[in-house]
């Protein structure tokens, strides 16, 4: 996870890491995960809002930073996201923990292990 606070309307930005600013992303454990994974796939019934949802959960990511997500802030091989913050209420971030759940909970894309 990166922190960003540079122009709010960047292009593929590529902030600097989380650990480069002496912060820890958000963890979860395997069964954790799992059990996250399960409830979002079996109890939401759009893949969308599982998408949102399994993302805020795996980043904390704000509503204000889920909405400015667009398709070009997912990397290509899907291991990571940034979150932009147009209200700067929160930092803005690139985020690479969520791939174990968010990809495979709401099977948008290829599961990873």
């Amino acid at each position: 996870m990166a922190l960003h606070e540079e122009d709010v309307n960047c292009y593929r930005c590529s902030p600097r890491t989380i650990h480069e600013r002496g912060h820890r992303p958000p963890t979860r454990g395997k069964v954790t995960t799992a059990g996250v994974a399960h409830r979002l796939r079996t109890a939401t019934a759009h893949p969308h809002l599982a998408a949102g949802l399994a993302t805020a959960i795996f980043t904390a990511a704000s509503i204000d930073q889920l909405y400015t997500v667009h398709l070009t802030d997912l990397a290509p091989d899907a291991t990571e996201i940034t979150l932009h913050d147009a209200g700067r209420l929160r930092q803005a971030a690139r985020h690479t923990q969520f791939r174990s759940g968010l990809v495979r909970c709401c099977r948008l894309l290829p599961a990873y292990e």
